[in-house]
This record gives structure tokens, C-alpha cells and sequence, in this order.
């Protein structure tokens, strides 16, 4: 499609109406009063395609999209699962309904990984894959005890090193 777009242009005018008009959808945004938008894409015929709801800090919460007016997949992301960092749901419904669950940690300050992923196919658990905890980096903290105090002691003593002496006049 990106080498030839008038090639891609007619197979999809042929093929799949829907996708051909993808280019040329409209977007409708709600501003909320608590900061989070709704935003909901349209095909030209005001066929939904997309709606997804931000949070006030920019995350997307919810998506959903939508091919021949059903819902092909459903994504959700959520910050209040306690214990984890972020709780993330996918849905996909292509041939079967399959679910991915992805469920991150923070393991030290704005170090997020994944700690569990599951994989469900047609309501059944299909992989389960749980990762190993990673260990904290003691590097800034040896950084910042260690380092940064000696740079200090470092700044003082050259500034008291190069300071103009007083002269006795006679």
C-alpha cells in the first residue's frame, strides 16, 4: 500500500468500501470537565471507526475499533489494579475472540516492566508467562550519596583555593 497508493486505492474501492474511506474520516472530540477527552472517528457514511477516551494526563483508557459496524477489538488500560503499575485488556475479534492481559510493574522510579502476560483464546487460558522480578540499579543511589557530596566538598574547596588574598599594606 505505501509503494502504490492509486493501486491500493482500487483494490480497496473494490474489495472493502469501508477501508477505502479511512483516509477521509472525521473526528468528533468531547472535552470533559475532569480533562479527559472522548474522541470518536467516522467513516464518511457517520459509520463509527474508532472511539477512544483519554485521561487528564494524555493515557488512552479505553479504545475501541470497528469494522462493518462491529466492534473488532477492544483495548483497556487502567492505573488502579493495586499492586501493579498498569493493568492492560485486548481484545481481538478476527476469527476467534482472543484476550491479552499484560499487567506492569514499576520497579524502581519510572522503570516500568511487564511482570504477567496471559494470552486467551475463545475464554480459555493459553500461555501464562510470568517474568522474574528485576533487581533495583543502585546506581544513582551511589550517585547521589557518594558522587554529588564530593563534587560539593570539591566546589567548596576550589572556591576557597581561588579566592583573592588580603593583602597587608604598610
Amino acid at each position: 500500500m505505501e509503494q502504490d497508493n492509486k493501486l491500493a486505492k482500487t483494490i480497496l474501492q473494490k474489495y472493502e468500501l469501508e477501508l477505502n474511506y479511512i483516509g477521509e474520516s472525521r473526528f468528533e472530540v468531547i472535552n470533559n470537565p475532569d480533562g479527559s477527552q472522548v474522541m470518536t472517528k467516522y467513516h464518511p457514511d457517520n459509520i463509527v471507526l474508532e472511539t477512544r477516551t483519554i485521561d487528564a494526563k494524555g493515557n488512552t483508557k479505553e479504545l475501541s475499533s470497528c469494522f462493518q459496524g462491529k466492534i473488532l477489538r477492544r483495548m483497556i488500560s487502567s492505573y488502579k489494579i493495586e499492586g501493579f503499575y498498569r493493568y492492560i485488556h485486548d481484545e481481538n475479534w478476527l476469527n476467534d475472540h482472543e484476550i491479552n492481559e499484560i499487567f506492569e510493574v514499576e520497579y524502581q522510579y519510572k522503570c516500568v516492566m511487564t511482570k504477567i502476560e496471559r494470552r486467551y483464546i475463545n475464554g480459555v487460558l493459553k500461555q501464562e508467562i510470568i517474568h522474574p522480578d528485576k533487581p533495583r540499579d543502585r546506581t544513582i543511589l551511589i550517585f547521589t550519596f557518594l558522587i554529588i557530596p564530593l563534587i560539593h566538598v570539591l566546589s567548596f574547596l576550589l572556591v576557597i583555593l581561588s579566592s583573592p588574598k588580603k593583602h597587608k599594606q604598610s
